[in-house]
């Protein structure tokens, strides 16, 4: 069952979206911190034990805890990028510890808007899913689409690269 504090809490604050994935990066630092300590010290102990069932005890614990922190550090990255789409921004400062008050002084120091502040000030995100996705009529020649001009300037720069380094890299095909 959800926590209707922590809902409460980080909804407004990082989206939902993030929150989801918030909530799985905490039980994550609940279960796995703790466990990769526990089958490190186990992997130390068995491997100091000696002996072939010792050291594939020690193997195992050894996976496990490398397990453990991959889904640790995953589940960050997942939290991370949750929150950096829901303020719109590419680069991100490190995360500050999740608490209520540190966020809030973390987001206004760094100047990250939510959508609702961005779009009161009258700027337009395309990572805002609702407000900028507007349909294409069927037929037309999305001549009018953002991205057309700078894909069609990649790929004449891109022919121009590679027609200049077919001749001068002649000698490879050799």
């Amino acid at each position: 069952m959800a926590n209707p504090d922590f809902e409460a809490t980080w909804l407004p604050r990082i989206g939902p979206d993030a929150t989801t994935k918030l909530r799985l990066w905490r039980r994550a630092a609940v279960w796995f911190r703790p466990l990769a300590t526990v089958l490190a010290a186990g992997a130390g102990a068995s491997f100091a034990g000696g002996g072939p069932i010792a050291d594939v005890v020690g193997w195992m614990c050894t996976v496990g805890a490398a397990a453990c922190c991959v889904v640790y550090i995953r589940a960050q990255r997942r939290t991370a990028a949750a929150i950096r789409a829901w303020f719109a921004v590419t680069d991100m400062r490190l995360l500050p510890l999740m608490d209520p008050e540190r966020f809030d002084r973390w987001r206004q120091a760094n100047g990250y808007r939510t959508p609702e502040e961005r779009t009161a000030d009258g700027q337009f995100n395309s990572g805002d899913s609702q407000l900028s996705r507007e349909p294409i009529p069927v037929g037309s020649q999305s001549s009018g689409w953002p991205d057309e001009s700078g894909i069609a300037r990649w790929r004449r720069k891109r022919a121009e690269k590679v027609g200049s380094h077919t001749s001068s890299d002649s000698h490879r095909d050799r």
